[in-house]
């Protein structure tokens, strides 16, 4: 894995697969980025917080094209990268559409996923899952070793507990760290049908099996058995 000068981690070049955290406060999220159609840059999860000279390092990449709030508490980056990139468009579920213009009622309108799909060209998709409360923006894209998934807040990946007391142990009592677990708070919060988000995670795990996996907490995924080891995260939800 490449790092640039400015903080990207750079999964694969040629598709302009990176990853980068950023902090939201009680913790760490993060931003993932990959090459939809022609040269435009997909950015999933924009943070907030990134300095001027790593938003720049991104034409190295691309041109940022579409800006996504996974869902309706990923939203904090946008203003700041709307600002920036004042020719990409912002895109977000459908459920959480009405809550985020309220929150940034003078950025703009947010579009559906759906509007997206024309920016992404034949090697990525984000859609939302079924069974949700919360929509949830669901990425993946292939690339030189595969597919690489973002699978917005449901699967994380923090190597170590946080440092705050009250989230410290939220997650051990879920057992939603250390490690590649399950992020059951999430599951708790923005799932209302279990049975059919398992049915469609599954569906999804079967037909892109991934090679890598970006959670939106914690950095990549990749080990010899993540196909097994996200089955069975999947089925214990």
């Amino acid at each position: 894995m490449e790092t640039t000068a400015r903080g990207w981690h750079v999964l694969d070049r040629e598709s302009a697969i990176a990853w980068r955290q950023y902090s939201f406060g009680p913790g760490l999220a993060t931003t993932f980025v990959f090459r939809g159609a022609g040269n435009g840059l997909i950015v999933m999860s924009p943070g907030n917080g990134i300095d001027d000279g790593a938003l720049d390092e991104l034409s190295e990449l691309g041109n940022v094209v579409a800006l996504v709030a996974s869902n309706a508490y990923h939203w904090l980056g946008q203003p700041a990268w709307r600002k920036r990139f004042p020719d990409a468009r912002s895109f977000a579920p459908k459920q959480g559409i009405k809550r985020l213009s309220k929150k940034m009622p003078g950025l703009g309108p947010f579009e559906p996923l759906e509007a997206l799909a024309p920016l992404l060209g034949d090697r990525a998709s984000v859609l939302e899952a079924p069974g949700l409360r919360v929509g949830n923006a669901f990425a993946t894209v292939r690339g030189a070793r595969g597919a690489y998934w973002y699978p917005s807040d449901f699967l994380a990946n923090m190597p170590k507990m946080p440092p705050q007391l009250v989230f410290r142990m939220l997650m051990s009592m879920t057992d939603s760290a250390p490690g590649y677990r399950l992020f059951r708070p999430s599951v708790w919060l923005q799932v209302k049908n279990k049975p059919a988000l398992r049915a469609w995670l599954e569906d999804h795990l079967t037909k892109t099996a991934p090679a890598v996996v970006v959670p939106a907490h914690g950095p990549p995924v990749d080990a010899p058995d993540l196909v097994a080891t996200t089955r069975a995260l999947v089925a214990a939800m």
